[in-house]
């Protein structure tokens, strides 16, 4: 689900230290065993690159069904999936992730 140009439903896993869309009946695959566990985690938006508002951060980021995590498509590999083989971001749309300003950084 989206929101002003932000999807919700993002949340951090305690065993990965991962980000991952917890808006899907299963919670993905976790590189450290099992699915992931966002008991302890509060709820993140994500940008979303609808291609219409200026970028102001990095884009080439994709969303992976098997995982459900989110990985940087912009180089020749895809990485390591926890769930075996490589990423893919066929079936994903584009996000954006904002840089934090120094301002932001305290």
């Amino acid at each position: 689900m989206s929101t002003s140009g932000y999807q919700v439903s993002w949340q951090w896993c305690h065993k990965c230290e991962g980000m991952f869309f917890s808006g899907n009946p299963t919670q993905g695959v976790c590189p450290a065993g099992q699915s992931h566990d966002a008991s302890p985690s509060g709820d993140y938006a994500i940008v979303f690159d609808d291609g219409l508002s200026f970028p102001v951060g990095q884009e080439n980021w994709r969303w992976y069904h098997k995982c459900q995590g989110l990985f940087f498509a912009g180089h020749l590999t895809q990485g390591v999936c926890p769930a075996g083989q490589s990423h893919d971001g066929s079936q994903s749309g584009a996000y954006l992730i904002e840089f934090a300003s120094d301002a932001v950084i305290q």
